[in-house]
This record gives C-alpha cells, sequence and structure tokens, in this order.
C-alpha cells in the first residue's frame, strides 16, 4: 500500500499545498502497536518530510511486510537530503541540524520521540537520505492478526 503527497505551488499565502492520492489496501495489515503513540510518530515523520521538502515536492507513504513477522512503514520524500555527518546526529536530542534559525518552527525532540516510542513497541527505526534527492524515513513493527470484534 502507498500513497503520495505532493505540492501545489498556487497555494495563496504559501509556496505549497498538500495534494493527496490514497488507494484502497488490497489485504489489510496490523501490527502490534499502541495506537495513540504508532499516531504521533507518523505525524512527526510525515510532517518533518512535509515541512523540510523542496516548493513542489513530494512525499510519498509506504506500509508492506518487510520480512517475515515485520510490517514496515516508510516516508520518502523529495527534500533537500541530508549529507552523512548530519545522519550521524539526527536522533540527538534538541538537534535541529543546522535550522535553528530557519522560519520552520521546532525544537530537535521529534525524532528522538519518535525512536524511543518505536523501540518501546518492539520496532526499530531508520533513515536513508541522497543530497539533492530527498530521504527515506522507516519504522518497523510486528505484525499482528486481525484485531476480533467483542460485542
Amino acid at each position: 500500500m502507498s500513497w503520495s503527497i505532493a505540492s501545489d505551488d498556487r497555494a495563496p499565502g504559501r509556496e505549497t499545498r498538500p495534494r493527496h492520492d490514497l488507494p484502497r489496501f488490497d489485504v489489510p495489515s496490523f501490527v502490534h502497536a499502541d495506537r495513540i503513540r504508532l499516531k504521533q510518530v507518523l505525524i512527526n515523520i510525515l510532517s518533518n518530510s512535509i515541512k523540510y521538502n523542496r516548493p513542489g515536492g513530494t512525499v510519498i507513504v509506504k506500509c508492506a511486510a518487510s520480512q517475515p513477522g515485520r510490517i514496515r512503514i516508510s516516508v520518502r520524500d523529495t527534500g533537500y537530503g541530508l549529507p552523512p555527518e548530519k545522519l550521524r546526529q539526527l536522533f540527538q536530542p534538541f538537534n535541529r541540524l543546522g535550522q535553528e534559525h530557519s522560519a520552520e518552527e521546532g525544537t530537535g525532540i521529534g525524532l528522538v520521540m519518535s525512536k524511543l516510542l518505536v523501540e518501546l513497541m518492539g520496532g526499530s527505526i531508520g533513515v536513508e537520505s541522497t543530497v539533492g534527492a530527498g530521504s527515506l524515513f522507516w519504522f518497523e513493527l510486528n505484525s499482528a492478526d486481525a484485531p476480533g470484534w467483542q460485542m
């Protein structure tokens, strides 16, 4: 399953306005996770991918089995990308990687909290990035059977 968010340069007062295309699941996937914490992780990664993207950029979200018993959710953007020395600093608290004086708001703890939450749910998180091409943030969680309905 994947969906994408692309920006539209015609939005008044802002360089970009998100558009999205959400396909239907062929087969639903379930993970062992705290619903609220999972939502926090997704919001953080998505907001960073939108916030630090380039005008007219795209964000693509995918969800797929990565290995037996694991589901991977990935968020790819077409932003500016990060060099290796900044990737090493990415999950450090209060480190905004030189964006402290930018117009984008933030404290530098979102990815730190996301990493902690994913690991507390038994998962792992990572990133791949290419300068000039964008970044791919991903996290994996243990898959689960479909929840049963109780009356």
